[in-house]
């Protein structure tokens, strides 16, 4: 995106947007600084939604990534605590059966 004719006018020029005012260090205004803009707000949005989308996509697997993965983990949780039930079990009745 560039600037297309800046031109810096004096502060009481009425000009079209887009333009910034230009302030002095005590905050009165010293001038204003307009250009014509290379790319309409609508031709922007355009060219950059390609961009946008995959980027959404992106975000979207690796979320679906992390989600699988939290659910690997909580059933492999889930597993191993039934598996420390059972021994805990088995335990339980081998050392009743040694008495």
């Amino acid at each position: 995106m560039a600037l297309v004719h800046p031109r810096l006018v004096s502060p009481s020029v009425s000009v079209a947007k887009p333009y910034v005012t230009l302030a002095a260090t005590d905050g009165s205004p010293i001038g204003k600084m307009s250009w014509q803009a290379d790319q309409s707000a609508e031709q922007l949005f355009f060219s950059a939604a390609p961009a946008l989308a995959t980027l959404i996509l992106v975000a979207l697997a690796a979320l679906t990534a992390a989600l699988v993965g939290l659910r690997r983990l909580f059933l492999d949780l889930v597993d191993g605590e039934a598996a420390l039930v059972v021994s805990r079990s088995e335990a339980k009745d081998a050392n009743l059966a040694k008495t």
